[in-house]
């Protein structure tokens, strides 16, 4: 235990020289390390399936994952983010009743999940027995299952402070993943099914892996009815309202998603995905505004009143807008190069789509600077409004849409979303500061 403790200081120590050019404290850079490796290996990930699995299975692949993200969305609502909040202002003897509680209701969260899962894909199977959901159904739902269960794991590590424990988890729920992928792509064995076996192994490794680490906590011990039904109420009156928020921003992307498979084909969905990865870049960039900015206009805003704040997200939005138009003009000059380079032959003639998610991205970022200023002014009520407007735009606007321009029509709602979004984060910003 000694040394194991030795290697954990040391590790954070080695940190500094991120944390000194960053100007954040070491664990903050121990965080920004996990979360950006993890946020690469996502963007590699989606490179290598969208080469080996072929413009149309990697289609399919995206309208299947996209239940992988739904329940996810539910899941960061009612159980990761009140977590993150309530178990670090608990006292070190209610820490240990809370989460006993909390890996109760994670559990049945994961089985609740993985039966609705099962239930919804038999429906579809009658429904639409064309789409062939049946082979996809097990890995799907065992994916789902462990899918979740290593992210509340990796979030409880962060919340008690465990950050190397963090980044051996990730390391091995992601590289392991990554790895794989790369392994059986290159010999010609990738396919749908796989991937999702790949998906529920890895992250099977470090549930394990973690699970042996937590067995000397004793959270593993049945709590009592009462602390189940107390925190469970808590848990939902917190997590309602940003399970309404998720559910309008999936339905404000996933939509689009499921619509252009629908009526036009799962190609046309795989071409859309594709051309997304070219430009994933910016979501790492992303990734790190949304760990460091909002603190820092929080004590902007607490030191130095409303005009300072204006100031500072002003300035964010005009060097980190800059950043974001470099970081997706690299693939909007000869789109047809690189997509040549990265996926081969198979999505020649889908260049001209990276255009329309450079355009997509660059009205994105420009969400951030007023959603951040919304949180810091406590009105989390109006990013809820924004992404409502957003999921009605993608409801009413994209059907129309894409039977009038095909793909085309498809990225263009894509993009109207963004702007009902940012229209609706700017006019309710504005708003509050004045009053």
């Amino acid at each position: 235990m000694k040394s194991l403790s030795c290697n954990r200081d040391n590790f954070i120590l080695k940190t500094s020289f991120v944390s000194r050019f960053l100007k954040v404290q070491p664990r903050s850079a121990l965080v920004l390390i996990d979360q950006t490796f993890v946020s690469a290996v996502n963007f590699l990930t989606g490179l290598l399936l969208a080469r080996f699995l072929g413009i149309k299975g990697y289609g399919t692949y995206l309208l299947v994952y996209g239940v992988v993200l739904f329940f996810s969305g539910l899941h960061m609502s009612l159980i990761v983010s009140p977590m993150m909040i309530k178990g670090p202002s608990l006292s070190h003897d209610d820490k240990k009743t809370y989460y006993r509680v909390i890996v109760f209701w994670q559990t049945l969260f994961c089985i609740i999940s993985g039966l609705l899962c099962v239930i919804a894909g038999k429906m579809i199977a009658v429904i639409m027995p064309e789409f062939g959901i049946n082979i996809f159904l097990l890995p799907l739902t065992v994916a789902i299952i462990f899918f979740l269960t290593q992210d509340f794991i990796r979030r409880y590590f962060f919340v008690n402070e465990r950050l190397l424990d963090v980044l051996i988890n990730d390391f091995i729920r992601y590289g392991l993943q990554l790895f794989l992928i790369f392994f059986f792509g290159l010999r010609c064995q990738l396919d749908i099914q796989l991937t999702l076996w790949i998906i529920a192994s890895t992250a099977l490794c470090a549930t394990v892996f973690a699970g042996l680490q937590l067995l000397k906590t004793r959270v593993f011990i049945f709590p009592s009815f009462q602390d189940i039904l107390e925190i469970g109420r808590y848990h939902w009156d917190f997590g309602k309202w940003l399970l309404s928020q998720n559910m309008a921003y999936w339905m404000g992307t996933q939509l689009i998603i499921y619509m252009t498979g629908a009526i036009l084909s799962v190609t046309a969905v795989g071409a859309m995905g594709a051309m997304r990865n070219l430009v994933g870049l910016t979501n790492i960039f992303f990734l790190s505004l949304q760990n460091i900015v909002p603190s820092r206009a929080s004590l902007v805003f607490s030191n130095k009143g409303i005009n300072a704040l204006n100031k500072y997200l002003q300035k964010i939005s005009i060097i980190g807008g800059s950043l974001t138009f470099l970081i997706i003009v690299v693939p909007l000059i000869n789109s047809e190069f690189w997509v040549r380079l990265v996926y081969g032959t198979q999505y020649q003639g889908y260049g001209w789509i990276v255009k329309w998610w450079g355009v997509y991205f660059l009205i994105g970022f420009f969400h951030r600077p007023f959603s951040f200023g919304l949180q810091v002014l406590s009105n989390t009520r109006a990013i809820f409004f924004a992404f409502l407007a957003g999921s009605i735009v993608s409801i009413t606007m994209t059907y129309p849409l894409l039977h009038w321009a095909g793909l085309t029509g498809g990225m263009l709602a894509a993009c109207l979303v963004q702007i009902a979004i940012l229209a609706v984060l700017t006019k309710s910003y504005f708003k509050v500061s004045s009053d």
